[in-house]
């Protein structure tokens, strides 16, 4: 069985008063906000097992009707550790993860779902189009990412000098095998503390330790509401 997981946990601080009574994945758009759209691209593909990893205004989420873990250390820690939140599905289940403040196209699950290996990450490859849209120096915020010729990754996250020496970025989307969860807490045992660990930082330390991290093409449509800007490009762009 393949599941949905979507971390939901942050505060969403740079969007200032306009998450302040709300969360960001509920930002209305066009009719719907970004958690309807990403529960209907876990629909489309017929994968209908979905939980939330809540933290900042978790009373929010009450109307949908799902599994819900809670990340009471929300103000202090970062992606990894709410992922953490959701051990007891990793464990039995293969998950597809999602950040909650990306729009994408349903066909990212489908890539995800129908690769093959264990451990898979999608590679934005119309990055640096989007990036050139929320910054006049896309290398202000774009991070290294680097395949080799079988397509797994082997650098990412790190500053770049030119964009000719990025390959791609990440979405914010990934899947997970229970075997694969497995070996990651054994290698990572301090990410149980309440550390403030990237999914990116995770990445690199797992590429040290000689794990194998397919990557995927997607190439339609995504984009991340990280503040004020990006919220007002994505109403302006994104009907």
């Amino acid at each position: 069985m393949i599941c949905g997981i979507i971390l939901a946990a942050g505060r969403g601080s740079r969007l200032g008063s306009i998450t302040q009574n709300s969360h960001k994945s509920l930002i209305k758009f066009d009719k719907t906000n970004l958690m309807e759209n990403i529960l209907q691209n876990y629909k489309k593909n017929q994968i209908e097992k979905v939980c939330f990893v809540t933290g900042y205004n978790h009373n929010l989420f009450k109307k949908y009707k799902i599994k819900k873990f809670f990340n009471k250390y929300w103000k202090n820690t970062n992606m990894v550790y709410s992922l953490m939140m959701a051990d007891s599905w990793l464990s039995k289940y293969t998950c597809i993860v999602t950040y909650s403040d990306i729009y994408y196209n349903s066909k990212a699950i489908k890539l995800l779902k129908n690769s093959k290996n264990n451990f898979v990450i999608l590679n934005n490859k119309n990055w640096l189009s989007n990036w050139k849209s929320r910054y006049k120096n896309p290398l202000m915020d774009a991070e290294s990412f680097k395949t080799d010729k079988k397509k797994f990754l082997i650098e990412i996250g790190k500053k770049e000098k030119s964009v000719k020496n990025i390959n791609g970025q990440y979405m914010g989307l990934m899947k997970i095998t229970p075997h694969t969860w497995k070996k990651i807490k054994l290698k990572l045992p301090e990410v149980k503390k309440k550390n403030k660990v990237s999914i990116t930082e995770l990445l690199n330390k797992l590429i040290i330790f000689n794990f194998k991290i397919k990557t995927v093409t997607y190439k339609h449509k995504w984009f991340e509401i990280d503040n004020k800007k990006d919220l007002s490009f994505f109403l302006n762009n994104f009907k």
